[in-house]
């Protein structure tokens, strides 16, 4: 049920990600929902469901993108191997841990796009991408972090409890 929910999740952010947030202009970037979504699923719901969520996320991306299919799954898979890594670490989970990961989750996410894309032949200016792009989407995805993550908890709070356990 947890897999099912932010399958839906994702699906509703794909869906606003390419039809609302287009026409609302924030710092001349885009937030990425789905990538927010799965960052705070994952700290709800802890490593058990970050791949799934990145896959899922990363196919619904590719399917209503402009960029070659794969691209954004591909990008999301070190997103998810972060944070994995820094569900199991040591390190206290508080606001400014959640932030933190998510201005460098974006980073890494726009920087493996730029490589994948890079790779396939693009010709790709890396400075003013990550200067115009990459640093304004980690800082709006950033502000949008408490919000996102207090939506996901309602959303969580909402499920059954067997849902809650796990897959």
């Amino acid at each position: 049920m947890g897999v099912a929910t932010i399958g839906l999740i994702l699906l509703v952010a794909v869906l606003l990600q390419g039809s609302v947030i287009p026409v609302i202009p924030m710092f001349n970037v885009e937030p990425g929902l789905v990538l927010l979504a799965i960052v705070g699923w994952s700290f709800l719901r802890g490593a058990g469901e970050t791949l799934a969520a990145a896959a899922i996320g990363g196919l619904l991306l590719g399917l209503s993108s402009s960029a070659p299919f794969g691209t954004d799954l591909l990008a999301l898979v070190p997103v998810a191997f972060l944070l994995i890594l820094a569900e199991s670490s040591a390190v206290e989970k508080d606001l400014f841990f959640s932030l933190t990961a998510t201005f460098v989750c974006t980073l890494i996410y726009q920087a493996v796009v730029l490589l994948i894309l890079q790779s396939l032949g693009q010709p790709t200016a890396w400075l003013p991408s990550l200067l115009k792009v990459a640093v304004p989407s980690a800082v709006v995805n950033t502000l949008l972090m408490p919000f996102i993550f207090w939506l996901l908890q309602r959303v969580r709070d909402r499920l059954p409890v067997t849902a809650q356990e796990g897959w």
